[in-house]
């Protein structure tokens, strides 16, 4: 076994939503994500071939502890003007931007305030 072969590998992101088919609707309009067999998940596309599945749970509490408690989920799109454009248009909330030289990117929020980024 190679060395690369020994680093974990995404498998899935759970984000916990208060609604996942509201969830669901969202992604599905906005972005086009396709529903995987099962119906509760998105099976996306990952870096290097291959899908991750993206889970949307029920469940969408603070737990009461300390600290965040989700991953940021990044997604690469060809034209990110465009794409900024796209959110601010259906009013979809942006609440960070940098732009670089050669690296923009942005932080959305999903309808139950979940973050998610585009670069």
């Amino acid at each position: 076994m190679s060395e690369a072969d020994a680093l974990p590998r995404l498998h899935a992101l759970h984000t916990y939503v208060r609604s996942p088919r509201k969830a669901q609707a969202f992604w599905e309009r906005h972005f086009g994500l396709p529903l995987a067999a099962e119906g509760a998940d998105f099976a996306l596309p990952a870096a290097g071939g291959g899908e991750v599945s993206w889970r949307l749970w029920s469940g969408g509490e603070a737990c009461g502890t300390r600290g965040p408690h989700f991953a940021l989920p990044a997604f690469a799109v060809a034209d990110f003007g465009a794409a900024r454009g796209y959110l601010h248009a259906q009013g979809i909330p942006i609440v960070f931007e940098e732009m670089l030289p050669g690296a923009n990117l942005l932080i959305f929020l999903d309808p139950d305030a979940n973050p998610f980024e585009l670069i």
